[in-house]
């Protein structure tokens, strides 16, 4: 490695060739190096900021607030270009880009402006609550693992870069590293009431219900007014009479108060939970329909765009010679895929199977919907390349999870839509479709707080579910026609009534040998990422499809249209 002093000369050459931005990041080499280098520290407090753009970032932040955003950014963006060395010109552009929810350019301001100085602990904080509000894959949020890694080097004792690099392990998975970070975080700063409730989400994913519960309270006395916490406690907490006039009472009233939209979403799910465990299901329902209202009004679906889906597959493999386009070799590791609409027990399922010795339960990959829908944009329908791929992709994406098992379950409840493909790119996979009774699961997916994404817009809005449900349905009809055999169809009441007869069709189906551990699956120490995370660490219980029924006054419409004999209706267009 080059001497501090060497740097140092470096730097100062920079400067008077006038590369400022060369200048400024070597001298923050030298500070990665040596914190209380005084030399770099003087020299990058005068090439940072210079006066002018002080000055023309207070005219931005003065627009801003006046209510002219569009001005502020433009400003902002003509800041930028006279001085693009200076990181907190792009900080101030990051934050009008997030306030005007184009994330996407909030995350990539907040990025240069860490690059040019790696010290700038609020726009690490800025750059993750940006990536955190992308509704899409993880790939944007996890890399911001780089730049939060050198901001820790620079400021390790910084409670908020712990907290978010607590965060990010979290969304990355490892769950059991993630404590370590939040618990830091909240040593140095023990009002940190985020870093709290990260450490009660950590605990939570863990099946640890008693250790979330008793940190998602602590987060409370911090801030009773954290509608997140409320939400996040509602998951672990059985409500009682005595919380009516505590914590049920403060959200009522936070409710009253001028929040955001995200806010009162938040209060609303974490209520109807608070009010059905007291069985108070007329107070419940309001809020279980204010929260899907407002999840629909910032959410919209069409569910136009997932039936001409279906149509687009059920006329491309008319036209197919399934068997000539069949792959003949498969993969090293066994797949086996577990699809369903969402609540249907496709979590159970997976927690049953991991728990024999010899499969790794992967959860909710994205790996094959990621893989055809990049691979039917580049080819004309379903050919031998398109299968080829998908396969040899899918195979390279197992390879990097460093799985040691043989067999591998793969759990997303919506890689239904691409069935039939993946059957004849991998002949040895099996297909496992759960199945649950239709009010059941219909009033689950409403009553659902789902992490925001791609896959379940539909579910805020009793027509839109009921039609999606008729549709998925329709689309495994079409799929079990076309293969017959090949799919296994896993009914969640039947599993519940007869577990261990169940059990043992399941394993024989995956062609697996019995063992005990499969009916002990609560037993299963695996992180669980879904919805279903504290049910799978509890024994196996019976009667949770007829809870439905305490809200069947209301639910006139979506009963209605679920008994209907009629099926999605296809149009050309």
């Amino acid at each position: 490695m080059k001497s501090i002093e060497s740097q140092l000369k470096k730097a100062k050459l920079y400067e008077k060739k006038a590369q400022v931005e060369k200048a400024i990041a070597t001298y923050y080499d030298v500070l990665i190096a040596q914190p209380k280098n005084r030399r770099a520290s003087e020299a990058l407090r005068k090439l940072e900021e210079p006066s002018v753009v002080v000055q023309g970032l207070r005219e931005v932040s003065r627009l801003f607030v006046s209510g002219l955003a569009m001005q502020a950014l433009q400003m902002a963006v003509q800041l930028q270009a006279h001085f693009p060395y200076v990181a907190r010109v792009y900080y101030v552009q990051g934050g009008i880009y997030f306030n005007l929810k184009q994330h996407n350019e909030a995350v990539d301001c907040f990025k240069r402006a860490i690059e040019l100085k790696p010290d700038f602990v609020e726009a690490y904080n800025a750059m993750f609550v940006s990536a955190l509000s992308l509704d899409k894959e993880d790939s944007l949020r996890l890399d911001c693992s780089s730049f939060l890694s050198k901001g820790l080097k620079m400021k390790s004792q910084n409670a908020a870069l712990l907290f978010h690099y607590g965060c990010l392990l979290k969304c990355k998975g490892d769950v059991i590293s993630s404590i370590g970070y939040f618990k830091r975080s909240i040593e140095i700063d023990p009002v940190h009431a985020h870093a709290w409730q990260g450490l009660g989400d950590a605990y939570k994913s863990l099946g640890m219900k008693k250790e979330s519960l008793a940190v998602f309270e602590q987060a409370l006395a911090l801030d009773n007014e954290d509608s997140e916490v409320y939400f996040s406690l509602s998951a672990v907490k059985k409500f009682t009479d005595d919380d009516r006039g505590l914590q049920i009472a403060k959200m009522e009233q936070l409710l009253q108060s001028d929040r955001s939209p995200r806010s009162q979403e938040m209060l609303h799910f974490a209520l109807g939970k608070a009010y059905d465990d007291l069985q108070a299901y007329e107070e419940a329902f309001p809020h279980w329909l204010a929260a899907n209202q407002a999840r629909r009004a910032d959410w919209p679906y069409d569910a136009g765009i997932d039936m001409r889906r279906f149509e687009k597959l059920t006329l491309t493999f008319a036209e197919l010679d399934l068997e000539a386009l069949k792959n003949s070799v498969g993969l090293d590791k066994r797949s086996i895929f577990i699809v369903g609409m969402p609540r249907s027990g496709t979590t159970l399922t997976e927690q049953i199977l991991s728990s024999h010795s010899e499969v790794f339960g992967a959860g909710e990959l994205s790996a094959v919907t990621q893989i055809v829908e990049a691979q039917l944009l580049q080819e004309q329908g379903v050919t031998p390349l398109l299968l080829d791929n998908l396969q040899r992709e899918y195979h390279d994406y197992l390879q990097k999870m460093e799985i040691d098992a043989s067999i591998v379950v793969d759990k997303a409840p919506f890689n239904f839509w691409w069935v039939g493909l993946m059957l004849l790119a991998m002949p040895d996979a099996k297909v496992i479709c759960t199945h649950r009774d239709a009010a059941a699961v219909c009033w689950a997916n409403f009553r659902q707080a789902f992490v925001r994404g791609p896959f379940t817009p539909y579910a805020y809005d009793f027509r839109d579910i009921v039609a999606y449900y008729k549709l998925f349905e329709q689309v495994m009809d079409f799929w079990k026609g076309l293969f017959p055999g090949r799919i296994y169809d896993l009914n969640y009441e039947r599993l519940t009534e007869n577990q261990e007869e169940e059990t043992r069709k399941l394993l024989e189906y995956c062609d697996l040998t019995w063992q005990d551990d499969c009916l002990n699956f609560h037993e299963n120490k695996r992180v669980v990422h879904t919805a279903s995370l504290l049910q799978v660490n509890q024994k196996m219980y019976k009667g949770s499809s007829e809870a439905w029924r305490n809200y069947e006054p209301w639910l006139g419409e979506m009963l209605a249209q679920l008994h209907g004999e009629s099926t999605v209706e296809l149009k050309n267009n």
